[in-house]
């Protein structure tokens, strides 16, 4: 999600400014439980894919990414003092370049074990990937490393069952996992699949998850409180 958003500074645009409005308008999300995909408050480094996606960084996306950052590298300035003048220096698609990358940057997408489908972030997820037109198989193919060594042997025999035959799937049931990983990465290469929780899906708001997601709740006198506090094994990073 984080290499599409890069190509599409105005969805960018209209990203960032459905945080600020989450946040500055209706209080809605903290750092702990956020309530959009652009999560202003976010931990960079610890929200970035490769921390929950291991062989990431080979990834399609990965190689992106790292390319877009390296020319951000060449044409910011050095030091953030002189950030004002060089951007003020910028024209209107210069800077929507800019605002993309940044967005990119702080796209946190990624469904925790306890999440709930349907939980304002994840709903924000959605909406994000219909305006992005987003095909994670574009950017992610599973991989023995990164995908198929980390679930259980009846998720690949059904993947590949899915993807190719059942019996193609039955003819290598019986494999140790290390093999079956290995056979299963090298049966699906080229076919597209994905797992379900990196297919589009259908976008079901919860309204409880909202109201959930507020930053605090308000006492009598209208006065803030304070911010209260599947099938697939593992997290994965739709990014």
């Amino acid at each position: 999600m984080r290499a599409a958003l890069i190509e599409r500074p105005d969805v960018a645009f209209v990203a960032i400014v459905h945080s600020l409005l989450l946040l500055t308008h209706y209080g809605a999300g903290h750092r702990s439980s956020p309530a959009s995909t652009i999560n202003l408050q976010a931990d960079l480094s610890a929200n970035h894919p490769r921390k929950h996606a291991e062989g990431f960084e080979a990834t399609k996306a990965g190689e992106a990414l790292k390319h877009v950052q390296g020319r951000m590298m060449l044409l910011l300035p050095l030091s953030h003092a002189d950030l004002w003048p060089y951007l003020m220096a910028r024209d209107t698609d210069q800077l929507m370049e800019l605002v993309a990358y940044a967005a990119s940057q702080m796209v946190d997408a990624i469904k925790q074990p306890f999440e709930k489908d349907n939980s304002a972030r994840q709903v924000a997820s959605d909406h994000l990937a219909k305006a992005l037109d987003l095909d994670m198989a574009q950017w992610w193919a599973p991989t023995a490393q990164g995908y198929f060594g980390r679930v259980s042997k009846l998720l690949i025999v059904a993947a590949v069952q899915e993807a190719t035959t059942a019996q193609a799937a039955e003819n290598i049931a019986g494999l140790k996992k290390q093999e079956l990983a290995a056979e299963a990465e090298r049966r699906l290469e080229g076919k597209g699949w994905l797992p379900t929780i990196l297919r589009p899906r259908e976008i079901v708001q919860d309204e409880e998850a909202v109201e959930q997601a507020a930053y605090g709740a308000e006492d009598d006198d209208g006065l803030d409180e304070g911010a209260p506090w599947d099938e697939d094994e593992v997290p994965m990073a739709a990014e």
